[in-house]
This record gives structure tokens, sequence and C-alpha cells, in this order.
């Protein structure tokens, strides 16, 4: 059974500044190692749904998740600061959302049979 990478171009959207590691190039670098390595033709690479907003509240508190909802900030306004070292820019909640969709998708793949381990 193969394994599988599910994720999706919206994933690395997220943009907290050039410098902060948390950005779309390690996303762009995972893909890139796997290609050079071959390993793009063994691993099975999905694109993933957003996930249904409901399933948040699986791993958050209704308050949390409605934080995070209100505070986003709309296309072409300002980040908003979420804590000491964090940002949610105009893209973060769609990247959120296909992230969250994509482990969601996993778990969903590997338990369906289609793959014997997701990432």
């Amino acid at each position: 059974m193969p394994v599988g990478i599910i994720g999706h171009y919206r994933c690395g959207e997220h943009n907290m500044g050039e410098h902060h590691p948390e950005n779309g190039k390690r996303l762009t670098a995972i893909s890139d190692q796997l290609i050079r390595s071959g390993l793009d033709y063994v691993v099975r690479q999905f694109d993933s749904k957003p996930i249904d907003k409901s399933l948040l509240a699986l791993a958050h508190t209704q308050e949390h998740i409605d934080f995070v909802f209100d505070n986003a900030p709309s296309e072409g306004e300002e980040n908003f600061t979420v804590g000491e070292d964090s940002v949610m820019s105009d893209k973060t909640l769609t990247s959120i959302m296909y992230s969250a969709g994509a482990a969601v998708d996993a778990v969903d793949l590997v338990m369906d049979g289609t793959l014997s381990a997701a990432f």
C-alpha cells in the first residue's frame, strides 16, 4: 500500500513574513526534495479539501474557533497579531481550513485502505 502526502497550495499562503520559519517555502522545499530524490513517483499526492468548520470543535473550544474566525483579516487588511510570535494574514484562515482538511483527508485515506500512511 502506498504512502501519501495530502496538501493544497492554499496551505502555503499563510504569511508571517519573509524571515519567519513558518512560511510556504517549507512546503515548497519538501516538494522539491521529493522530486530530487525520485520519491515523487513513489509517494501519492492528494489535494486536500477545506475542513468542515463543525469538525474544528473536535480539537478546539468554540471560544477559540470564534476568536480565530472573528479576527481573521479580510483580503487587503493588515495582519492581526494573535500572540507574541504569531500573526494572521488575509490568507491565514483559508490556509488553516485546507491544512486541517488535509489532516482529516489523511485519516480517511488511511482508514479506507487507500494509503498505508499519510502526511
